[in-house]
Formats: C-alpha cells, structure tokens, sequence
C-alpha cells in the first residue's frame, strides 16, 4: 500500500494509463466518495494532469521500473552525476529576487537584479548551481562540476555547505573566470572545451570565491559585474559563438545538399 503526499515525485517507466515521466503531485482532491484525486505536474514540461488514485496505485504496483519518491531529493539521490534540486532552493531561498530558470538550456536559476541604483537597469542575472545529489554530509574534499558551458557565460554557484573539505556554503564563479580555466583544457564530449567542460571546485577557491549562505545575494552581482567587465573575454566568447553560428548554416547547407531538408529553408537563413 502506497501512502501520498504532495511533494512527492512519480516516476512512470511504461504503462498503458499513463504517460512516461516524471510527475510532481501538487494536490490531493477528494471525491467525496471514499477515493482522491490527484493533480501532477510533468516536472520536464510542467503541464498538470488528473488522474485517481486507483490509475496511479495500479501504474506502481504492475510496472517494477515506476517508482514513487518522497520528494525531489531522493529521486536524484541514486544518479551518478547532475545537479541537485536541493541545491537549487537552497540558492532561492537566499538570493533575493530569484527563480527557478523557466528556460532549461538558460540556466537553473535566474535573479533579477538592478546593477545601476541611479539607472534603474534590471539585468536578469543566469547561474548554473552545482552540487553534490544530496544535502547529506560527505567526506568530501572536492567537487566534481559536470557539464559547465563557459560560452554561455553564466555565473556558477557550487553548493559546498555538506561537504567536509569545505569551510564555506558556497563557492560562486564569475563567468569569465570559468573561461580562463576552460581554455587550456579539452572539453567534455567534445574538444571544445568553451563549449562544454568538466571543472573542479577546490576548497582553495574559497579565498577568492568563497561565501556564506547570507552573503551570497552579494557574491552572485560581483561575479556578474566581474564578467560583464571584461572586454578580452567576452569578445572571445563572442568570436566562438560566431564561429558556431557560421557551422550552423554550413550544416543546413549540407543538409540541403542530402536532401534532407528543403531548398527553401537554407534560402531562409
């Protein structure tokens, strides 16, 4: 028997009543005949469905490969790599004027924020958060920070708090420092590594980068200025983006050639 709860997260493998994903209950609705209904929420596109209580109990109980977990956090505890949704509130609940990014490619949180008091100019400031899968403490000297995309240039916020080898929350990275040390390396899944690279958080980067939950409101605007104010590097940045726009238009040209897509559409461009 199965007991629910809002929070909670069903994860749907294969089956005939429902879709496969992952579903967010977001309310229980009595029936008034002895039974519920529930509202989920598709935690990838965020579009809310009803099912009763009875579908979802029978999705659990004949497919092996559903699950139901007690909240985000334990879903992500078994994965090997990713960021965890833990980290992610823990970053909103101390930076103000910030949100859950409603833009997965753009970002995991976005924060509003007025660079110029005299100005009144609202940037919309993008953060990677990275962490480790559980807000459980670990004998941890470091950590590992999959999947940073320098030629983004976003700010990136490593969550460190339950990590023993650290002595701060947080260890905050402007964008173009992220760069800097992308550039020498080989990317991860492919050479580029401006594109996408695999980087390490090191308690020695808590001098420069280092803050605590109450001072990360501050710590995330200086890294944005410090990024913005870089001229070399954000027309570095701005050259390899360039430089994959024009691989784009080579590759649909290609395409045309192949007869995969319309002669019209590569006019288009």
């Amino acid at each position: 028997m199965f007991t629910f709860k809002k929070g909670q997260i069903v994860v749907v493998k294969k089956s005939g009543l429902m879709p496969t994903g992952q579903f967010e209950l977001v309310d229980v609705v009595s029936t008034g005949q002895g039974s519920y209904n529930f509202k989920l929420k598709d935690v990838k596109s965020g579009i809310t469905i009803t099912k009763g209580q009875s579908v979802v109990e029978k999705v659990l109980f004949t497919d092996s490969d559903s699950k139901l977990y007690d909240d985000v956090e334990e879903l992500e505890a078994g994965k090997i790599t990713g960021t965890g949704k833990w980290a992610e509130k823990r970053v909103i609940e101390n930076v103000s004027r910030s949100y859950e990014s409603p833009i997965i490619s753009e970002g995991d949180v976005w924060k509003k924020s007025y660079l110029d008091e005299d100005r009144k100019d609202l940037h919309i400031i993008k953060m990677e958060v990275k962490s480790a899968n559980s807000s459980k403490p670990k004998n941890q000297d470091n950590l590992t920070m999959n999947q940073i995309r320098p030629i983004k240039y976003h700010v990136v916020v490593a969550v460190v708090s339950n990590l023993s080898g650290f002595t701060k929350d947080c260890v905050v990275y402007p964008p173009d420092e992220l760069v800097r040390r992308a550039i020498t390396k080989r990317g991860q899944h492919t050479v580029d590594a401006l594109m996408i690279v695999n980087l390490t958080c090191k308690p020695t980067d808590e001098k420069e980068f280092g803050c605590s939950f109450d001072e990360l409101n501050i710590y995330i605007k200086k890294a944005y200025l410090t990024g913005l104010s870089n001229d070399v590097i954000l027309s570095i940045i701005e050259e390899r983006r360039e430089d994959y726009r024009k691989l784009e238009v080579k590759n649909k040209k290609h395409a045309m050639e192949l007869g995969l897509i319309p002669y019209d559409v590569f006019i288009g461009e």
